[in-house]
């Protein structure tokens, strides 16, 4: 029987030791190597070449996102399934557009992974009944950018703002105390909401936002 191979991301040691010790006890699957990064998430999956990635979203760095997108862009075989805490609609689009086939919640991280491993290997997509859930809702809220404008937050006028001024992700949490991975997050969640995975989307809006703010 020939073993899948399976790269296992994830920046805590002791998820990727409940990973691996859950995909140990399958016949079928064989752990190749880990990650505890996106940087090395790309590297590892190049060298290694693993028939499938469980890729984790929230990392240092490079984050899982990126990560999936760097590895489909180097025209890998490796298929990706994100195995991930966030169960945001932001979160789910953004692993989908970058190349991931599946997206399960890590609180599903056991019967139900394999479940998604056996999917995904057979070259389906699999969707987590909970995320599903969440891009329903999702796409029956209203995604126009005046209300996005209208439901901001006090913080993300702010990541606005400085956006619009070119400040980068680490710039705009050494301003606003918080950390580079929080302010990238509540982009990502930006964009998601924009229905414009781009940056350069954003910072469109985040311009138009300042000028609008500055007349009124």
């Amino acid at each position: 029987m020939t073993k899948r191979k399976i790269l296992i991301v994830d920046d805590h040691a002791m998820m990727r030791q409940g990973i691996r010790a859950l995909l140990d006890g399958t016949e079928d699957v064989q752990t190749v190597g880990e990650a505890s990064d996106g940087k090395e998430a790309v590297e590892r999956a190049l060298e290694l070449g693993p028939d499938l990635t469980i890729m984790d979203i929230s990392m240092p760095g490079i984050d899982g996102v990126e990560a999936t997108q760097r590895i489909m862009q180097a025209n890998t075989a490796s298929k990706i399934l994100v195995l991930s805490q966030h169960e945001s609609s932001g979160y789910i689009l953004s692993a989908i557009k970058a190349g991931a086939v599946g997206y399960v919640p890590k609180k599903a991280a056991g019967p139900e992974l394999l479940s998604a491993i056996a999917v995904v290997s057979r070259g389906e997509s699999f969707l987590h009944p909970s995320a599903a859930a969440v891009l329903v809702d999702a796409y029956r809220q209203d995604k126009n950018p005046d209300r996005l404008a209208r439901d901001m937050s006090e913080v993300d006028r702010k990541i606005l703002e400085l956006i619009s001024l070119s400040f980068t992700s680490r710039q705009i949490g050494q301003q606003l105390g918080m950390t580079e991975k929080a302010v990238t997050r509540r982009r990502v969640m930006m964009m998601h909401k924009l229905d414009d995975k781009s940056v350069s989307g954003l910072i469109r809006f985040a311009l138009q936002f300042e000028t609008g703010s500055r007349q009124s």
